[in-house]
């Protein structure tokens, strides 16, 4: 038997694993090292994002301080609703935030941008232009949130201003000094023109409640004097009909009844 014939064999395979081994253990360290790297590129970006939101609510704070008002831009923000989102923007189109389809709000306000902005509209790392900042403006309560469209980490980067959005009835959110809101500016009750619910409601300067302990039959809307019918005043409703409408809005009549004559 040749015993040099194996020796070499069993060199040459010693070799082989030696190879293979180090391939492996220069593959694990270039995704290694590349996974680190792609991960503080990630990282840093979400830094670079907390940033340009904190700067955006830290600049309507300082301009609201100096002038007791919010930006002119900024004014529209009083009609931002819960959950909803607006891409900041100078150009009015929609965009795409966290995965939905949101409407833009232009900040173009020069005396803002340059007094507390440095010029200009900070812009998410991965955006190229103000025409789509990556960065949103919403709601919560009476302060205004600026946040990112997105992260590296997947979580929420918002920044909560301490600037205050004036009260504005109708917008389902209770503020400063309002009683209640619920979504109008309409006093329920006879002659509001609607066929009001039972239950509570809202004045239409979100003032004081309004309860209704009964859904309404009819509502007239304005009072004319129609028609006299059992010794009661009816007037042709509004809603509810075709019928005539008690001045209280409790009692219907069709039609087809006779009138006694012209109320009065």
């Amino acid at each position: 038997m040749n015993m040099g014939f194996i020796k070499n064999k069993q060199a040459f395979t010693l070799i082989q694993l030696i190879v293979s081994v180090s391939i492996i253990l220069i593959l694990a360290a270039i995704v290694l090292f590349g996974e680190d790297a792609i991960s503080r590129r990630g990282k840093a970006k979400d830094v670079r994002r907390s940033q340009d939101v904190m700067a955006l609510g830290q600049a309507v704070e300082l301009y609201q301080n100096d002038n007791n008002v919010l930006p002119p831009d900024l004014a529209a923000a009083i009609n931002i609703g819960t959950n909803q989102k607006f891409v900041l923007c100078s150009a009015a189109i929609n965009r795409t935030c966290d995965g939905q389809i949101r409407s833009c709000l232009v900040l173009d306000d020069k005396d803002f941008l340059n007094g507390y902005l440095k010029g200009s509209l900070p812009i998410d790392p991965e955006k190229t232009a103000t025409t789509d900042t990556g960065y949103y403006i919403a709601r919560n309560g009476d302060q205004m949130v600026f946040g990112a469209c997105s992260s590296y980490s997947g979580g929420d980067i918002e920044y909560v201003a301490r600037a205050k959005v004036p009260a504005q009835c109708g917008n389902s959110i209770i503020e400063d000094d309002e009683v209640c809101d619920d979504g109008d500016t309409v006093t329920e009750g006879c002659a509001s023109g609607t066929l009001d619910t039972a239950g509570t409601h809202c004045n239409s300067t979100c003032t004081a409640v309004v309860t209704l302990g009964s859904t309404e039959p009819c509502d007239y809307g304005a009072w004319s004097n129609d028609c006299k019918y059992g010794g009661i005043n009816y007037t042709t409703s509004d809603v509810g009909g075709p019928s005539y409408c008690n001045i209280t809005c409790t009692v219907e009549q069709s039609w087809g009844i006779t009138c006694e004559s012209i109320g009065s």
